[in-house]
């Protein structure tokens, strides 16, 4: 503007890296954990890279229900912007962490396991990665469990919702487990739509996947874990 000083202004990912550490972790580094770990911007002479992936479970509980599928999303890239991981960014103008999510939630349904993955710039242990995100998340989120799997360039990387099988849910106080193939997982909705005073009754216990390269699913095929699922495709290249 004519006759003031111009001012720059930031975009939080411009932050100094040694200021994005959660408050509560600042003095707190996990053993073994690299002191200049910090988020890593996309760098385009470097493009060819094997990926580290943490595949990772999480609870959604409490108020925590009431965040959108999209508001889960901007909640999970600001915290790992504060927790200062090495994560890896998508490029182009806005980069935002190389995130995806397996399942989207109906609004106010809980859960005991959802699952996401993140591309990170180098190796993060799990059980770093896990205590320190889940000191940046809001209260009835939390991370219960985080695998790491290397995958060598050229390999092809299956996202988690390429992997979606379907859910396992449950109506409180009912021990019935209803497992629903993610074409059906509709009747869920159906179900709180018409019944709305059961809408806070129910919750997701398990999100399921399957293993594309298997061409014949046994017979009553009703999901398997995330983890095994990750493990069974990329094992080969894990380190023994």
């Amino acid at each position: 503007m004519c006759n003031q000083n111009a001012k720059i202004v930031y975009n939080s990912i411009h932050i100094d890296k040694k200021s994005l550490l959660c408050e509560e972790k600042k003095d707190e580094t996990p053993q073994g954990f690299p002191e200049n770990h910090g988020p890593s911007f996309p760098n385009k002479k470097n493009k060819k890279r094997d990926a580290y992936r943490i595949v990772f479970s999480f609870t959604k509980q409490s108020r925590a229900i009431f965040i959108p599928h999209l508001g889960l999303m901007e909640v999970f890239s600001k915290a790992l912007v504060r927790s200062g991981l090495p994560v890896h960014f998508t490029e182009g103008f806005n980069p935002l962490p190389a995130m995806d999510f397996a399942a989207p939630l109906s609004l106010g349904i809980a859960s005991q396991e959802e699952i996401a993955t993140i591309e990170m710039e180098e190796i993060v242990s799990p059980e770093n990665f896990l205590a320190i995100l889940n000191t940046c998340l809001p209260e009835g989120i939390r991370i219960t469990r985080a695998e790491l799997f290397v995958i060598p360039e050229g390999v092809k990387k299956y996202s988690s919702p390429a992997l979606l099988w379907g859910s396992c849910y449950r109506i409180k106080g009912s021990s019935a487990e209803i497992f629903l193939p993610s074409k059906e997982d509709k009747k869920i909705k159906e179900l709180a739509e018409k019944h709305p005073e059961k809408l806070l009754a129910i919750e997701r216990i398990r999100t399921l996947a399957y293993n594309p390269q298997e061409k014949n699913l046994p017979s009553g095929f009703s999901g398997a874990s995330y983890f095994t699922v990750y493990s069974e495709l990329y094992k080969k290249w894990q380190e023994s």
